[in-house]
C-alpha cells in the first residue's frame, strides 16, 4: 500500500506463539524437529478491505545461526473479503522476506505495510 491509503480503523496487535512439528521421512534419514514459530497479527481496514498483516521478526532460527542475523517474515492478505485484490497484489495475498531493521524503521509491520 502507499502512504496516502490510510487504515480507517484497526484492531489491538494479538501476537501468537505455536510449536509445529515438522513430520519429515526417517527412511529418508532426516531426522524430526519441532521449530516455534511467533507471530504478531494485526488486522487493518483500507478501503473497505479487511487485511490481515502477520509479522515474525525472526522467522527461521537455522538463518540466523548461519548468517549471524535474523530474517523477518511479513504476510498481508486481505481477509474480507477474502483474497481481494490489493495495491501490491492481485491475488490479496503477499508474502515478503528481509531485514527486521527494516520493518522496526517504518514503525513495525503496520507502517511498513503502509509505505
Amino acid at each position: 500500500m502507499n502512504t496516502a491509503a490510510t487504515a480507517t480503523s484497526s484492531s489491538s496487535a494479538a501476537t501468537t506463539s505455536t510449536t509445529a512439528a515438522i513430520a519429515n521421512d526417517s527412511s529418508a534419514g532426516v531426522e524430526k524437529r519441532a521449530v516455534s514459530v511467533g507471530y504478531q497479527i494485526h488486522r487493518i481496514e483500507w478501503a473497505g478491505i479487511m487485511i490481515e498483516l502477520r509479522y515474525n521478526p525472526d522467522w527461521s532460527p537455522t538463518y540466523r545461526d548461519v548468517y549471524g542475523y535474523p530474517l523477518a517474515h511479513l504476510e498481508i492478505e486481505s481477509v474480507m473479503p477474502p483474497r481481494a485484490p490489493l495495491p501490491m497484489t492481485e491475488t490479496g495475498y503477499h508474502s515478503h522476506f528481509g531485514a527486521p531493521a527494516d520493518v522496526d524503521a517504518e514503525g513495525g509491520s503496520v507502517g511498513f505495510s503502509r509505505k
